[in-house]
């Protein structure tokens, strides 16, 4: 364990410096004015995932619209996926709806600030949880994002793969060693600051005032820091997708169940040549990839105009014939955005 107590050694100056450094380059964010714990669960779900420059309309909009967990609770799923349309990752805004709805039945409306309690609401895990009890209500607890574990690694030199369970232990027990030094609030906010702005992917160690405590910088190697395990390649996903329309109206289909898209709404979609009852040209109208965290879809996509009654005859469960002017008053997942920019193969009515 001398390990660990030769790096300890750093830490009350890294925690000086840290605490300066993001006194003065610590940006004017709108979840900080007063660190109410609805705005700071909301933050922490939209840009868990999500670049802050990109995240933030969505944000903006979602507080305008829904300004309490009481309203969000009110919404409806159609209503907050079409809000959340462009940002990826629609589960989350699934759950957080859900959770919104647990919060006001179970809690009257309060986020509750027992860990406990929080990670019964549906999709708070162990790092929202984190967020909103060190952040909104300053209570002893690290929050570890990518961003926690890209500095921290190489602070520390830590030579486990980061996003494993060991990796985490480890980060969460060097970050209880910082409270000691800085509020649960500060620490946290800086650190995440920190990695996001100056200790980025590629480290700005020219600039960085932690470069005598820092012992991937004092070792010559930042960039071997931190360390990670070998990435899964997305699995292949080949489909078929229809886009059936007699030139004017065409169908959509509401994804439930477990599927990747759920709560959206796709052109129908089939495993690739899976038998379809819809006729089928000899070609498709182009062939599209779009890549998610573990899935590579190649999607063949193919046009069929049919005449109006027989498009309206078509069974099709889960589907909805809308005219084609109103398909982005869906909400549609990004794939949907690389499939409506191809041209139909024969124009419209």
């Amino acid at each position: 364990m001398a390990d660990k107590s030769n790096k300890a050694v750093h830490i009350p100056h890294l925690a000086r410096e840290l605490a300066a450094w993001f006194e003065q380059h610590r940006r004017p964010l709108p979840f900080r004015q007063h660190y109410d714990p609805y705005e700071c669960w909301l933050a922490e779900v939209i840009f868990q995932q999500t670049r802050i420059e990109q995240g933030m309309p969505y944000y903006r909009r979602f507080l305008e619209k829904y300004p309490t967990v009481h309203q969000l609770a009110e919404a409806s799923e159609e209503e907050v996926l079409n809000l959340w349309q462009g940002l990826g990752y629609y589960r989350r805004a699934l759950n957080l709806l859900e959770g919104a709805r647990q919060v006001v039945q179970e809690h009257q409306g309060k986020i509750p600030v027992d860990r406990t309690a929080l990670l019964r609401i549906k999709g708070i895990g162990q790092y929202i949880a984190s967020a909103v009890r060190a952040i909104a209500f300053n209570r002893p607890d690290v929050v570890i994002d990518g961003n926690v574990r890209r500095v921290m690694g190489r602070w520390f030199a830590l030579e486990m793969p980061i996003d494993t369970p060991a990796a985490i232990q480890r980060i969460r027990d060097l970050g209880a060693l910082f409270l000691r030094h800085l509020s649960p609030r500060l620490f946290n906010e800086a650190l995440m600051e920190f990695g996001a702005l100056q200790c980025t992917p590629r480290p700005r160690c020219e600039t960085c005032p932690m470069q005598p405590w820092c012992m991937a910088f004092q070792q010559g190697r930042p960039t071997d820091y931190p360390r990670r395990k070998a990435r899964r390649k997305p699995t292949a996903m080949p489909i078929d997708m229809y886009r059936l329309t007699d030139g004017r109206r065409i169908w959509l289909v509401r994804q439930d169940g477990d599927s990747l898209w759920k709560g959206l709404y796709l052109f129908p979609y089939h495993p690739k040549n899976a038998p379809v009852p819809y006729p089928r040209p000899a070609q498709p109208t182009a062939t599209l990839t779009h890549v998610l965290t573990h899935r590579r879809i190649q999607a063949a996509l193919w046009d069929v105009h049919l005449p109006a009654d027989q498009l309206a005859a078509l069974a099709i469960p889960a589907g909805r014939l809308v005219p084609i002017d109103e398909i982005h008053t869906y909400p549609l997942p990004r794939l949907m955005e690389k499939v409506l920019a191809v041209p139909l193969a024969f124009p419209l009515s």
